[in-house]
């Protein structure tokens, strides 16, 4: 009974123990100028606290142009404090594609428990819009921005994996039934008298053994 009783406390503690801990990752795809960028963005994105917060602390995030990985981008998103028609400025480190977008604002404020003390915390919105950029003669060029939340469950390490199989093979062993004749054996004596007097008279005597 001790040994059945570990084992399923075995068991319940590999579902307890924490999984993997991850922040969701966005995939942002901005097309447009016969291009097209893609990137990933953090959410929830978590900041220092700031005096004037016109625009949130850039993010530095790598991706891919027109198919051609390894580049490096950043990111900045205005928080709508002073103009609600800035939306956000995107600048690839190592080429002229830089732009400036005019459009919604694209971040808003939410909560982290995982944030460092004194943070604040911004949700970046999903979904697919329309921000458009001064071109060189001054008119508008629009662009399509997506951003998609790409990120997956967690999955639990590896000593999750290991105590469930331990737990397992200990409750399928604990549990494993003994020889029916040691079960009889092991119990007949706590059969009531008149049980245990009635399977003596069924056995034959020695006598009607030998005839």
């Amino acid at each position: 009974m001790r040994k059945t009783l570990f084992t399923l406390s075995l068991l319940a503690s590999a579902f307890t123990l924490p999984l993997t801990a991850h922040a969701d990752t966005l995939t942002a795809t901005l097309t447009g100028d016969g291009h097209t960028f893609v990137f990933t963005l953090p959410s929830p994105y978590d900041f220092p606290d700031q005096l004037h917060l016109v625009a949130l602390p850039t993010i530095r995030t790598t991706g891919s142009i027109d198919g051609i990985g390894g580049q490096t981008f950043d990111v900045t998103f205005f928080s709508g404090i002073g103009s609600t028609s800035d939306s956000l400025i995107f600048d690839d480190l190592f080429t002229s594609y830089d732009y400036t977008f005019l459009g919604g604002i694209l971040v808003h404020p939410g909560a982290d428990p995982n944030a460092p003390a004194g943070d604040l915390t911004a949700i970046i919105t999903t979904g697919s819009t329309t921000v458009d950029t001064v071109g060189p003669k001054g008119a508008l060029d629009p662009f399509t921005l997506d951003i998609e939340d790409t990120s997956t469950a967690p999955t639990p390490e590896p000593s999750t994996f290991l105590l469930l199989g331990t737990g397992a093979v200990g409750l399928l062993t604990t549990i494993r039934r003994r020889p029916v004749a040691q079960v009889y054996t092991s119990h007949s004596h706590r059969l009531p008298e008149r049980f245990r007097s009635y399977r003596t008279q069924l056995r034959p005597s020695p006598a009607a053994t030998h005839e």
